[in-house]
């Protein structure tokens, strides 16, 4: 497991969007991607999960999805970060809310 303070958040303040933001502890040199992973359940797994983006880019520390959500539909995400090694940490659901 990375040892890395992976927190993630969820802003639904833009019409047909739901942007979601993190922080993490890894170092840049073991920093390998950030995926991220949506859902319509709140049981996410491999059956029914979608991976929506893989990041490489170490600084970047949001992104906005705005892939076919529709109006009020709620949408649960998350992140898993993979450093050089393969090892993985795996954020928290979190719960994001298409505007209506």
């Amino acid at each position: 497991i990375v040892e890395n303070g992976l927190v993630i958040s969820g802003d639904q303040s833009e019409y047909n969007k739901i942007t979601l933001s993190w922080n993490h502890n890894l170092d840049e040199t073991e920093f390998y991607e950030l995926q991220i992973w949506r859902s319509a359940s709140s049981d996410i797994n491999p059956l029914n999960e979608t991976l929506l983006t893989t990041i490489t880019d170490y600084d970047k520390t949001d992104f906005s999805d705005s892939y076919n959500i529709g109006d009020g539909t709620a949408w649960f995400y998350k992140i898993k970060l993979v450093d050089v090694h393969g090892n993985q940490d795996v954020s928290d659901i979190i719960i994001g809310n298409s505007h209506p």
